[in-house]
């Protein structure tokens, strides 16, 4: 009677697993591919930030057509071969290294943008674009194949193919745990940080300016609010979403390595495997979606009904010119606070206005990223 339920257990733990993994490629490729498509027919989205999303966007792909089958053969015992078995795991570890690399890329770009604003089109020029899309794929692709090159456990033969059987958990953990996912999220977490500090003194300082001219709350301050307040929302969500993708694999393996008498139960095993494949799944919903210029464009080859796009080309030239204005009643205020500033601190704290100021130009930068 145990044997039976051990066995419907462990059938139901498969057939929710595959579920999963056939769901979560569909959905990774169907998702990541429209963005591909969105930023390939607009050629004003031709700019050096989408050449980072549509590199991720094409690991990904790769995630939700190689990966997801790959996992899944494995899974099954899937080649019987010793080599094949190594080979097919590595290739489950490359894309999904270069996956993770783009994001660590991309949160590297935010931060130039909010850290260098008046210098970033010299700085992230496309050629250097393209270099970086580039070393993402080499860099994932000789940290893919070290179990080929010997990273591995010794060669034996095997008859159902399993993933620790022929992959060492030092390797899982010092490489791709602590090297990539950790290094990652590490750089994600200090990049928004920052940004995060930045929108919030672009909030004060617009609180500040309001005080010092006497001015009441009006719509285009309260939508500037809003706008802040979703950008700190939204670079929460990220590390949310990435962390909890990616840190329960990483966990188990450190768990498994360090302690010789845990176990888990299989069950948690694929759940852990199948979060950090959907992460694949989640990123054009975060980090492309987000930006209204690629989610405008995509609605638009979605629907492309001539009702629809008139009705959408009103709206953009509405809102493009509520920015126009909101930028210019920003400007003006802050001329106002410059000149407050100057005629009450000229004498005492120079270098502490132009400090100030600059930093209100930053924060500026920091709601036109998202």
């Amino acid at each position: 009677m145990l044997e039976q339920e051990t066995s419907l257990n462990l059938n139901l733990n498969d057939s929710l697993y595959l579920s999963a993994e056939i769901m979560i490629g569909i959905l990774t490729v169907c998702g990541n591919s429209l963005v591909l498509l969105t930023v390939y027919s607009s050629q004003n989205l031709h700019s050096t930030s989408n050449m980072f999303l549509c590199n991720l966007a094409a690991a990904d792909i790769c995630v939700g057509m190689f990966v997801a089958p790959s996992a899944m053969l494995t899974h099954y015992g899937i080649p019987s071969n010793y080599y094949g078995c190594v080979f097919l795991n590595c290739i489950v570890i490359t894309f999904c290294d270069a996956s993770i690399l783009m994001l660590l890329v991309i949160a590297a770009d935010r931060f130039i943008a909010i850290r260098l604003p008046f210098e970033y089109q010299r700085v992230v020029s496309m050629n250097r674009v393209q270099t970086v899309n580039i070393t993402v794929w080499v860099v994932s692709i000789i940290l893919g194949i070290f179990p080929m090159i010997g990273w591995r456990h010794p060669p034996k033969e095997i008859q159902f193919c399993s993933f620790k059987d022929v992959t060492k958990l030092e390797y899982m953990v010092y490489i791709q745990f602590f090297g990539v996912v950790l290094t990652s999220f590490t750089a994600m977490l200090v990049s928004n940080v920052y940004i995060f500090t930045v929108v919030r003194k672009h909030i004060q300082q617009i609180e500040s300016i309001r005080d010092v001219l006497g001015l009441q709350p009006d719509q285009n301050f309260q939508r500037s609010y809003i706008r802040d307040l979703k950008t700190a929302k939204s670079l929460a969500l990220m590390l949310v979403v990435f962390s909890h993708c990616w840190l329960p694999i990483g966990i188990l393996n450190t768990a498994l390595l360090y302690c010789d008498g845990c176990s888990f139960s299989p069950s948690m095993i694929l759940m852990a495997t199948s979060l950090s494949h959907a992460n694949s799944f989640v990123n054009p919903l975060l980090y492309s979606t987000s930006n209204s210029s690629i989610r405008h464009a995509m609605w638009k080859l979605l629907f492309s009904d001539k009702d629809l796009e008139t009705k959408q080309s009103s709206l953009e030239f509405i809102s493009r010119m509520q920015t126009l204005h909101h930028n210019s009643a920003r400007i003006k205020s802050s001329h106002s606070l410059v000149q407050t500033t100057c005629t009450a601190s000229l004498a005492t704290e120079r270098d502490s206005e132009s400090k100030g100021y600059a930093e209100y130009n930053l924060g500026e930068v920091s709601t036109t990223i998202f």
